[in-house]
């Protein structure tokens, strides 16, 4: 179980910043850590350097190669958990953000506290469930768990 979430927020929108970090901070139960950063560059080595639940990545940073920002980052971390914001919502430009790697795409147009949290939330879940499956060992199965028989 998750004691602390720690978010990297790299963006250079101030608002956008303090409205992520408010709403996290209001809506979640966790204790949250925030960093942030407005330069991808930076993100990289704070990165490097401690263990993030999400990435918050805002592609349209003066310095950002769009799509390719997210493949440097899956690259460099392929399991961390990245969260797309962009104004665009074209589907085309959407598809290739999550193809490159994001694990979530919110349109700032559309962005609400409850999109954010259920988006955070939804990626938690997906992870916990990853590193169930990695060791079966860790399984908690509902007390009221019977065998079956499974046919195939």
């Amino acid at each position: 179980m998750i004691k602390d979430l720690r978010i990297l927020v790299i963006s250079h929108n101030f608002l956008l910043k303090n409205f992520i970090q408010d709403t996290c901070r209001d809506l979640f139960t966790y204790k949250i850590i925030f960093e942030d950063t407005p330069l991808i560059e930076t993100a990289v080595e704070v990165i490097k350097k401690q263990d993030f639940d999400f990435v918050i990545l805002e592609l349209n940073l003066p310095e950002s190669r769009g799509v390719m920002t997210i493949e440097k980052y899956k690259i460099l971390i392929p399991e961390i958990k990245v969260i797309v914001m962009s104004w665009s919502l074209d589907k085309i430009y959407i598809q290739e953000c999550i193809e490159a790697g994001a694990d979530a795409y919110i349109g700032k147009s559309i962005l609400s506290s409850n999109l954010l949290v259920n988006t955070c939330k939804k990626l938690l879940q997906a992870t916990q469930l990853e590193e169930q499956f990695s060791n079966p060992y860790k399984m908690q199965l509902p007390s009221d768990y019977r065998y079956q028989k499974f046919l195939f």
